[in-house]
Order: structure tokens, then C-alpha cells, then sequence
């Protein structure tokens, strides 16, 4: 009796060996590990999948994005990082997406005209485009370019902020058609 309880915990260890935990679960195996002062955030990373790091110190506080995209290659990914000194606790999920892209980086999952590390540098959500002020212009786009009217033009290019934020344009430097594509404007 004595072996064969042996050999059933040597089976379920070496079974627990053989058979990890998969990435089969919403976080893709997430976990956290400890390293002296710093800490690092973990998880397996699909092919074809871009992942974002949220976070909060209170499951009752907004989640925050981290200026961080990472696309899977079905090997582990990792993110190190050294906890605040006021920091006591932190909570850490994934957001992924499968939407294609050559540069996760640079592209624009909301279509608001800014990028989506750069909405993750200015705290906005790159998979949101809101307009809480009603304007016809994505807040992201108004924050990013630092804008607060929209029926205001302040150069001489004769395009409104909302032409302007359609073809990729810079609201606050004049229209170079020799830089930035043409727009037919039909009267």
C-alpha cells in the first residue's frame, strides 16, 4: 500500500511537471514573481495576439493602462518592474486584441488619430475613442494635440480640426500638401 501511494504522488508530481498550466485561461497564465527589488509580471504570449498591461492598487479603483504592448510569439513573455516606494499592493490583468498589425506600437486600434503607445503616455485607453465635450473630435486626439474648441482653427490651412484629424494632420502647424496627403473637399 505504501508503494503504491508512493508511486501515485511520484506520477502526479512528474504529471504536474509534464503538464503545466496552459495559456487556456483569460490572463494566459499571468503571474507575478519576486527578485529582490524587483518584481516581474509574466504570462505566455499567442501568436497573433497584441497584449496591454493594466493595474490598480484597489480592485474598487479604474484600471490604468501601462505604457507597455507587447505581441505574442507563443514563447513566455516577461515585464519587469520595481514597485513604487509607496506602493503596498498592485493588481495586474491583460487586455489583448488579435485585431493585425505590422507595428502595434504605432497603429491606432481606435481610430482617433493618435497612436496607441502614445495614448498609453498620456493615460487614455487606445482601444476607446470617446468625445465627452461632443466637439465631432475624439478627446484622445483634442489631449494629444492639446486642444479644447474645435470650431477653432488657429492656422491659416483653411482645414477645420475635424478635417484635420481625419487625414493625420497637425491642428497647430499650417497644412504642407508637400508632407501630408491631399483632401477632396467638395463644396
Amino acid at each position: 500500500m505504501r508503494l503504491l501511494k508512493s508511486l501515485l504522488f511520484i506520477a502526479a508530481l512528474s504529471g504536474g511537471f509534464c503538464f503545466g498550466q496552459t495559456a487556456d485561461d483569460l490572463n494566459e497564465g499571468l503571474g507575478i514573481s519576486h527578485n529582490g527589488s524587483t518584481e516581474t509580471l509574466s504570462w505566455f504570449g499567442k501568436s497573433g495576439r497584441i497584449y496591454f498591461i493594466l493595474t490598480t492598487e484597489d480592485l474598487l479603483d479604474d484600471w490604468e493602462f501601462v505604457p507597455v504592448i507587447e505581441t505574442g510569439n507563443e514563447l513566455p513573455i516577461s515585464w519587469g518592474f520595481m514597485p513604487g516606494a509607496n506602493t503596498k499592493k498592485a493588481f495586474f490583468r491583460l487586455r489583448y486584441t488579435d485585431q493585425f498589425a505590422f507595428d502595434a506600437l504605432n497603429e491606432d486600434f481606435d481610430g482617433d488619430s493618435v497612436t496607441n503607445m502614445e495614448e498609453l503616455l498620456q493615460e487614455t485607453n487606445p482601444f476607446l475613442a470617446v468625445d465627452l465635450d461632443k466637439n465631432g473630435l475624439a478627446d484622445d486626439w483634442e489631449l494629444f494635440y492639446s486642444l479644447s474648441v474645435a470650431a477653432n482653427d488657429e492656422e491659416p490651412d483653411a482645414y477645420s480640426n475635424q478635417i484635420e484629424s481625419l487625414i493625420g494632420s497637425d491642428p497647430n502647424k499650417a497644412y504642407a500638401s508637400s508632407s501630408q496627403m491631399d483632401v477632396y473637399c467638395p463644396n
